[in-house]
């Protein structure tokens, strides 16, 4: 194994015995890239509603990426 194959390895090993933690992680990081992005819009001279929802359609489907984040820090094979 490489070592990005290696460490990619053990991220995902972890994850399946912290899930709770890693789910939180994860909403985490979604919540901030969307609150930047918000701040962004509402820079650009958007109001509040109007630039979360602008944030949101930016950003795209956020369930779906939280399961294809799930899928990438897990072993789909399991």
């Amino acid at each position: 194994m490489g070592g990005v194959t290696l460490q990619r390895f053990w991220s995902r090993l972890r994850c399946l015995f912290r899930r709770s933690e890693a789910e939180r992680e994860m909403n985490r990081e979604m919540d901030a890239h969307l609150a930047l992005m918000t701040d962004d819009f509402e820079n650009s001279g958007m109001p509040p509603a109007q630039a979360r929802l602008a944030a949101r359609r930016a950003y795209g489907g956020v369930e779906q990426a939280k399961e294809l984040h799930r899928d990438e820090r897990s072993f789909v094979w399991l």
